[in-house]
């Protein structure tokens, strides 16, 4: 009987989780949709990790740095999420649907022989969103909203990404990489749109696919500094789907038609430098560039004409930094300890910032540790904490003098199996 490699059986098994479970991450984040924390041992250091990165990871937060690896390694991730968004307007205090949201990832990597060449796979989610709230809270919110307004009560991005790469040792102090991005996404938003006279429900569901590619560079500057810099590349995906309007004044009040849409993930651009304080302490500084601003409008182009014209969500967004110090201390041959924090700048300007993503900047907390049980066998665990700071909403999608604030929990677990 045929048996099948270990690796083979835990790659199945974290695919069939990606295809099954609701990728997404709570919008509480100010990097916009953007989903950090893309492994356990990262989420630690709250993502400081672009010129230290030297586990299987590194497909994700520098390619180039799985040209540090010497075996093959496998990295499987659970990542789970809690958020509560808090909103305070004059008809009353609303609280979001805080649900958990588990996010499987998986890395592998590894040299090819004596080449200096090393191959990594990652399967993992880069973007998301995840918003709920109560019926009646968006149909108050429409009807106090400016006509052609959309109240969103449900706003869903389920998105995962197979990212194959390829990685080079050019010196003994510098490595290049690149790779590709394959990104399959799913689209759901249900929301009560004022027409005016009336307001009416509005619901999308829409599935898409887009390429794109990242690239890296790791430089080891001298013995105790490393210095990273990653691009990845902006990935347009088209949707198509169908949109379904209730209660609609004009022309037949219920219609289905099919869709399109197109969202374009932003460019990003993130550098690092690692320095090795001490042998058993290391920490690096960090920061992540990304290109908001291609989120100008999401239009749902309708191919019925019954419909009338396009629907239109104005976005405007702007383009933002991120910034990440972090660190970990090898406690013992058994414990490494870690901690960092990040800062999130918000995208969203106060001009088209909307339910679905109504928080300020972000400042988040992470702390972590790591458990060698053999030479081939470890495991991590972090926690992270995002606070939303308080945001006014006057721009005419909510009540006026609407108050927003948002606390997120994360939390992750990972298994590292090196052969």
């Amino acid at each position: 009987m045929q048996t099948k490699h270990p690796t083979f059986t835990i790659m199945t098994g974290c695919l069939t989780a990606l295809a099954l479970l609701l990728l997404g991450a709570t919008s509480v984040q100010a990097g916009g949709a953007k989903i950090p924390n893309q492994s356990t041992r990262a989420m630690g250091m709250s993502d400081a990790f672009v010129g230290g990165a030297d586990d299987a990871s590194a497909v994700y937060y520098n390619p180039a740095g799985l040209s540090n690896l010497t075996q093959t390694e496998v990295i499987s991730n659970l990542y789970g999420a809690h958020a509560t968004i808090t909103s305070d307007d004059p008809g009353g205090s609303e609280t979001s649907d805080g649900r958990y949201y588990f996010i499987p990832s998986l890395y592998m990597g590894g040299p090819v022989g004596e080449s200096g060449t090393s191959l990594g796979l990652g399967i993992y989610s880069p973007f998301g969103l995840g918003t709920r709230w109560a019926d009646d809270v968006a149909t108050r919110w429409a009807q106090a909203a400016a006509p052609g307004t959309l109240a969103l009560k449900l706003s869903e991005i389920q998105l995962v990404t197979f990212n194959p790469v390829i990685s080079q040792k050019i010196t003994d102090d510098l490595s290049l990489a690149c790779g590709l991005n394959y990104f399959k996404s799913r689209v759901i938003l249900r929301g009560q749109l004022n027409y005016g006279p009336s307001d009416g429900e509005v619901d999308l569901d829409m599935k898409g696919h887009g390429w794109g590619y990242n690239l890296g560079l790791q430089w080891r500057y001298s013995e105790d500094i490393t210095v990273g810099l990653t691009c990845r590349s902006e990935v347009k995906v088209g949707y198509e789907g169908d949109v379904e309007r209730k209660d609609s004044p004009f022309g037949p009040p219920n219609t289905t038609s099919d869709a399109e849409l197109d969202i374009r993930y932003p460019l990003s651009i993130a550098g690092g430098v690692c320095w090795q304080a001490t042998p058993k302490l290391r920490l690096e500084l960090a920061a992540e560039w990304m290109e908001w601003s291609t989120w100008d409008e999401m239009v749902v182009f309708n191919q019925d004409a019954v419909l009338g014209p396009a629907f239109t969500m104005q976005r405007q967004w702007d383009d933002s930094w991120i910034i990440m110090i972090g660190g970990e201390y090898q406690l013992n041959e058994k414990w490494t300890l870690r901690a960092g924090y990040s800062f999130n700048e918000t995208p969203v300007p106060d001009s088209t910032v909307s339910v679905d993503l109504p928080t300020g900047d972000t400042h988040a907390i992470g702390l972590g540790a790591g458990y060698k049980y053999s030479d081939t066998l470890s495991f991590d665990a972090a926690v992270n904490v995002a606070y939303g700071l308080e945001r006014d909403l006057n721009n005419g999608v909510a009540p006026a003098g609407s108050e927003f604030e948002a606390i997120s929990t994360y939390v992750s677990l990972g298994v590292n199996y090196t052969f």
